[in-house]
């Protein structure tokens, strides 16, 4: 692997004044792609959990007065959909700026 060469801090600028060692690029890019893969698959995860959810759903649920337990367990897994979708995003985010270096 290439070593960080100091006058080349162009090429190696992750940010403005942060610059990058290339000998650890890599293994972060692959490490972080390990866990954009483990987002996306929560967030299906969570999608599915969601669908089978609703499709338990009875009439009873539906014309009863307050709040009932299918809804709030639909309503947990929209929640971790959206946390887990918002995880894969911050991580795509840190795999571009690595790349774009």
């Amino acid at each position: 692997m290439q070593r960080f060469d100091p006058a080349d801090r162009q090429n190696h600028r992750l940010a403005d004044g942060i610059f990058a060692d290339s000998a650890y690029i890599g293994p972060m890019q692959t490490i972080l792609i390990i866990f954009l893969i483990a987002a996306m698959g929560a967030t299906v995860f969570f999608l599915i959990r969601g669908i089978v959810q609703f499709l338990k759903t009875t009439e009873q649920d539906l014309m009863g007065d307050g709040p009932n337990m299918s809804g709030h367990r639909q309503n947990k897994a929209m929640q971790g959909r959206i946390a887990m979708q918002a995880v894969a995003v911050v991580i795509c985010v840190l795999l571009l700026l690595l790349m774009g270096r």
